[in-house]
């Protein structure tokens, strides 16, 4: 295939990558999305003042610069996750492309195949539609390992321009995720293990160390707050740790299901372990198939089974590791390892050659149909059905207030300030009453003297149920609205977001049958 025909489908895939990424791109921001832009909204000067999300601050600066332009989901969702998720793509075409020329047809066929899983995977089109900085790091990842195997690959002629390109895309990584010391710290072991008898790259990654270690240090006291935030957070709402991770046990089997199902539920129906133990069955017959030709395994495809490898394993282990004693994995926070899940099992499914059944029956391909057609029906779940999609808030903002009067309502949380992403659709025109975490153990707060004010002013209260589990476990909220002679009325629910119960005077309840 001609160069420029190479070229071609490189942005045909890029295009597709980016169409597949517009459905619902416009949807209403989520409570973390919400609390992304309410922060990077602040002046300049605060911009680093975020002790309260435990994140580096890249993404914060991102937003910053370019809410200047518009405030729109879809404007600030392209630039923090869409294009880090066109750029990813790319890396990947780049990365194969060191191993099998992509002006040939094996190279062309390869970067199909990982183009399209990669464009149509319902998890990773999920996350690179967030303002969240999960789709920055998986760019990263990519971008440093390309230049990982372009330094082991050139290590004779390996410039000063390719370590400051991969220093500078690791400390991208750094200032995006908290997790992306994974990454590097096996990147650091592949190089260490590849440069063993090589002087020169030797040399190389002790000095490109020494500028990573000093291109993050202004950022360690920072982070040293955002530590100490955190595990406050963690003494005022026990049970948090079980919000934000899951049990060590499920959290591998976790985070394979949904590289391979994305964002739908994967729920112990006989359909879905049917569907797995297939899949399961096909893989080893894949890996087997792998073993027992490693004979036959050329030089190139050595090296791609055992970066890939690497890149997936070594990363995992380490996270999953220290969620023994910090809670951090979940499969949105090991997106960084997705491309080279689907460039290994491309890779193992079209490169190994054999006269036997593998052939025969197109084996490796079935493998790869088998998993776009997945991908697919996880990419039309996640388009048809709203409990796939993010919390509703702009929706249930609207539905609310187009309900109950504006000046005779007032919205009730168990929370020390109205939840982001009421703040973000709201604007601060409801009144709120913010009684804090009543699940606190140091928790003093007199909910009933809280709320007296509210009979004189309001005919209407809306209560969030929003992590009410945790932030009020004794449902002390709606108990002193009752002994204050409040009646509830009824319920308004958005997708993600739960229910909002309704309460009212006990002498508006008659005039409310229309509502």
């Amino acid at each position: 295939m001609p160069i420029k025909s190479h070229n071609f489908l490189i942005l045909i895939l890029l295009f597709l990558t980016l169409l597949l990424r517009l459905p619902l791109l416009n949807g209403s921001f989520w409570l973390d999305e919400a609390a992304q832009i309410l922060e990077s909204s602040r002046p300049w000067q605060q911009q680093l003042q975020i002790q309260g999300d435990f994140q580096p601050p890249l993404l914060h600066l991102t937003t910053f610069l370019v809410h200047q332009f518009s405030v729109a989901e879809w404007w600030l969702r392209l630039w923090g996750a869409v294009i880090p998720s066109l750029i990813t793509s790319w890396a990947v075409f780049q990365l194969m492309g060191l191993w099998w020329p992509t002006t040939k047809a094996g190279g062309i066929k390869k970067i199909t195949w990982i183009g399209l899983l990669l464009a149509s995977n319902s998890l990773w089109v999920f996350y690179s539609q967030e303002l969240r900085p999960y789709s920055l790091a998986v760019m990263w990842s990519c971008l440093s390992w390309w230049l990982v195997v372009k330094l082991i690959r050139n290590h004779q002629n390996s410039s000063k321009k390719i370590w400051l390109t991969w220093i500078a895309t690791v400390l991208g990584g750094l200032y995006s995720t908290y997790l992306f010391p994974f990454v590097l710290i096996s990147q650091g072991l592949f190089l260490v293990w590849q440069t063993k008898y090589q002087p020169r790259l030797w040399r190389g990654l002790i000095i490109a160390s020494l500028g990573i270690v000093l291109g993050f240090f202004p950022w360690v006291p920072a982070f040293m707050e955002q530590l100490q935030t955190g595990q406050q957070l963690r003494l005022d709402l026990p049970g948090w740790d079980q919000v934000v991770s899951t049990t060590q046990l499920k959290t591998l089997p976790l985070a394979a299901g949904k590289f391979v199902f994305g964002v739908v539920d994967l729920e112990l129906t006989p359909q879905y372990l049917i569907l797995a133990a297939i899949l399961s069955i096909m893989m080893s017959c894949l890996l087997w198939h792998t073993w027992r030709t490693r004979h036959q395994l050329t030089l190139e495809m050595r090296q791609a089974i055992l970066v890939l490898s690497w890149w997936i394993i070594v990363p995992v282990v380490l996270a999953w590791l220290v969620s023994f004693k910090i809670p951090i994995i979940q499969p949105k926070r090991v997106l960084f390892v997705l491309p080279a899940f689907y460039s290994l099992i491309t890779i193992l499914a079209l490169e190994l050659k054999s006269s036997d059944w593998f052939n025969k029956f197109k084996f490796g391909q079935l493998i790869l149909i088998s998993f776009l057609i997945i991908n697919l029906w996880g990419l039309t779940q996640y388009w048809l059905q709203p409990n796939y999609q993010r919390e509703d808030w702009r929706g249930l903002r609207t539905q609310l207030l187009a309900q109950y009067p504006l000046e005779l309502t007032a919205a009730v949380f168990s929370f020390p300030e109205p939840f982001a992403g009421w703040r973000w659709y709201d604007k601060g025109q409801t009144k709120s009453y913010n009684l804090g975490f009543l699940s606190s153990p140091n928790s003093s707060i007199d909910v009933t003297n809280e709320l007296k004010t509210a009979h004189e002013k309001f005919d209407y209260l809306l209560v969030f149920e929003y992590l009410e589990p945790i932030t009020d476990p004794r449902r002390e909220v709606k108990a002193s609205l009752q002994s204050l002679g409040w009646k509830e009325i009824g319920a308004v629910s958005r997708p993600g977001v739960g229910f909002v119960r309704v309460y009212a005077k006990s002498q508006n309840l008659l005039g409310l049958s229309s509502l």
